[in-house]
Formats: C-alpha cells, structure tokens, sequence
C-alpha cells in the first residue's frame, strides 16, 4: 500500500530483494477431498470431489514478484519511492467435468443429450514495471499515497474454451468432440509461439532489453491508497492496485471451431496403457491439443489490451510493542469479471 507509513528515511534494494508469491484456488477444498470416518479422514471420495466443484467457474490463480531495484527517501511530510520490479500472474479456469471426465470415465457421459462440458481458459501475463510512489502526510494521523506506473509486457497467453464438449456414443463408445478454441498470444521473448509446450522453456531468455524496451508493448497503471492512525496501537487503511492495462503488439493468433472430431486416438493410446492404468496426461493433453488443433500456425494478430488484475484491500492492526504488530487483512481481487474475496 502506497500509503503506508514510513519510519525510515532511506530505502535501497538491489539485486534479489522484496520477493513475493502468492497462489489461490477456487474450488479444491481438504474436507470436500475426503470421506471421513469417526472425524478423520479416511479415503478420498472422488465422486465427493467433482460434485463439490462448480459447473464452469473453477480457476486456479497464481501471482510472483521481484524487486530488481528499489530507493525511496524521505523529506519532511513526503516519501518518495522509486522501484523496478518483474512480475507474473497467471490463471487457469476449468468446469466440473474437465476433471470428472478422467476421475469418473466417460462412460459417465454416455448420449448425445450428456456431453463432458470440456471447458478450460488461460491468461498467463508476464510484464516489468517501473513505478514511483508518493506519501504525503496530511497530519500526524492521516497518510495518503499514489504510485504511477510504467509497464512493460513480457509474454502473453489468452486461451478461451467456453463451447468444447466431449460425445461418447452410447453404442461403439466412440468419443467425438465439438470444439470452440480462441487464443490471443504476444511474447518479446525468443520463443516458437506456434508451440505451447515451449512457454516454459522461454523464460530462460528473459534479459535486460526485454524488461526494459517499453517500445513493443507499453502499458499503465495506479495504485493508491490512505491510512489512518488512531493511536499508538491500532490504525487502519485501504487501497486500490492494479489499476490499467498493457497493450500488446505483434501478436499472434489462433481460432479453431469444429464438429464431430474423432478423439479416441488422443485420449487412448491402446487398450493396454488403460487397463494397466498407464496413462501420461502430459503426453494425452498434448496429443488432445494435436488433434483438435492440427498442424497450422499461428497467424498474425491485431494488436489487443488485457486488463491489470485490480484488487482491493482493506487492513486493519493492532501494535502490541514496536517489534510486534498484529494485521488482519481482507481482499478482493478481479478474476474472470468478478470482484472475489
């Protein structure tokens, strides 16, 4: 929080410093993973588990930060804060039977009238940012604070699949898919982007030009925030962070709508690696991806915008000595246009 008070009238950081990580789910809960026995858990009730998830909006969130340069310094009343830092977040979404289908089989979805909703999205944002924050003291109670931000995207990922369903026919079990795919993707990195697999890989090239050519795709932002001392003991604050957008250019894009693909070969590979329970799911998403997607490459794209991931916080502490504080925070954070706590 921006506004924050300072007691320290110099703030330096180089190198490997103020390092964050944070990771979030929406749906996957201990008690909902277990049968329990006599208060304990016992087993894991699978069916138990994919009832207790949502039909579309499950999504997994993950966030990183690094500070490679920071100096703030202090005069009278404001504080000056200038920081550099590389960032990450990444979220992927998935409905209820994009699991229940390998947990339950897809003899659980037999008809053309009971299709496995085979939904999943990604947005995955790499960018730096270069930001200078300013602290005013109004008064010895009262501190309000803004920081400006420059942003510099990194890497890109947007996969949309709101529309893919899974058929398996009641008769010869044969399993077909209607597919509904669009992807938006823009990366300074030196990496094949026709190839997702290598999205990992690329992180290997990240160099000083990359986080600092804010020529290809430039962005802004804001935090901002207040706070309030009520005593010697306890004092409150709210901010807002994350408010802008990064602006991607030389893009690369891909939409994929089709009928009646035959998935069986994607899924199994033969009758022996299912019967012996000897199943690669890394080799089965990718073979999955194989066919629905096929060959083609990558086109060009327009250039797009993808929103910061805004959040809201309120907190709240309670200082016993100097040395030992208590905080309880609450926040909101915007997933999938929706304010989440």
């Amino acid at each position: 929080n921006p506004a924050i008070p300072t007691e320290s009238k110099i703030v330096f950081g180089l190198g490997i410093s103020n390092i964050g990580f944070s990771a979030y789910n929406s749906s996957i809960r201990y008690n909902n993973l277990y049968g329990f026995e006599n208060g304990k858990a016992s087993y894991i009730d699978a069916n138990k588990f994919i009832n207790s998830l949502d039909e579309h909006d499950n999504f997994i969130n993950t966030n990183f930060s690094l500070d490679i340069a920071r100096f703030g310094i202090k005069v009278k009343k404001l504080f000056i804060d200038a920081n550099w830092r590389v960032r990450y977040n990444g979220e992927f979404h998935y409905s209820r039977d994009f699991l229940g289908f390998f947990i339950n089989g897809n003899g659980n979805y037999l008809g053309a009238d009971n299709p496995a909703d085979f939904s999943i999205g990604t947005d995955i944002n790499m960018f730096s940012e270069m930001s200078v924050g300013l602290q005013y003291a109004i008064n010895d109670k009262l501190t309000i604070g803004i920081r400006p931000k420059l942003l510099n995207g990194i890497a890109n990922i947007s996969i949309n699949d709101d529309n893919t369903y899974i058929y398996t026919d009641e008769n010869t079990y044969e399993m077909t898919g209607d597919v509904s795919i669009n992807m938006k993707a823009s990366t300074v990195l030196d990496a094949d982007i026709n190839r997702l697999s290598q999205v990992g890989d690329c992180l290997n090239s990240i160099g000083f030009s990359e986080m600092f050519n804010f020529k290809e795709n430039l962005g802004f932002g804001i935090d901002l925030g207040a706070s309030y001392i009520f005593n010697k003991h306890i004092g409150v604050a709210m901010g807002v962070y994350d408010l802008g957008f990064i602006k991607w250019k030389n893009t690369k894009e891909k939409h994929v709508y089709k009928d009646n693909v035959v998935l069986n070969d994607a899924l199994i590979d033969d009758f022996e690696n299912l019967s012996n329970l000897n199943l690669d799911l890394t080799t089965l998403y990718s073979d999955l991806l194989e066919d629905v997607w096929d060959n083609d490459s990558i086109y060009p794209g327009e250039d797009y915008k993808t929103s910061l991931k805004t959040r809201i916080m309120l907190q709240g502490y309670y200082e016993f000595i100097p040395m030992a504080r208590f905080t309880a925070i609450a926040q909101m954070y915007y997933v999938k246009e929706k304010m989440r706590p």
